[in-house]
């Protein structure tokens, strides 16, 4: 689990007694999909033509779905613990920095696929976000 991840410049262990549970950073590792190549479907040509160069090939958008876990003392503290994430998260936008991985990335909220709790003074969230433009992530200094 990754405890050291900042949600707009807030440690999110440190705030929210929030963490990255396993699969987290795989999600933000998997590299963004590609947009669609441009096609010339010529009716005088057998087959297509694909344009695909550097400078044509861009990477599109993408959703990806990041687990969290929330731990609190007691369990008015994981409720005000808990209240808080989720008014960070409906802000709707979101700069996650990993140190971990070196990179702040760009995100906005979209849901919350799954929440599950685990007695009264700990929950899971499986949380939905959109990475608008894969090409804006900035490197840590």
């Amino acid at each position: 689990m990754e405890r050291n991840a900042f949600i707009n410049g807030r440690n999110i262990w440190s705030t929210w007694g929030a963490e990255l549970m396993d699969g987290a950073l795989e999600a933000i590792l998997t590299p963004p999909p590609v947009k669609d190549y441009i096609e010339n479907d010529s009716r005088l040509e057998h087959g297509i033509q694909i344009t695909s160069s550097p400078e044509i090939c861009k990477m599109d958008s993408r959703e990806l779905t990041l687990p969290f876990f929330i731990t609190g003392n007691s369990q008015s503290d994981y409720l005000d613990k808990y209240s808080s994430f989720v008014s960070e998260l409906v802000k709707g936008k979101i700069a996650l920095k990993i140190p971990a991985l070196g990179k702040i990335y760009n995100l906005y909220y979209l849901s919350c696929g799954k929440y599950g709790s685990y007695g009264k003074c700990r929950g899971k969230f499986m949380v939905k976000l959109k990475e608008p433009n894969p090409g804006d992530r900035k490197d840590i200094v």
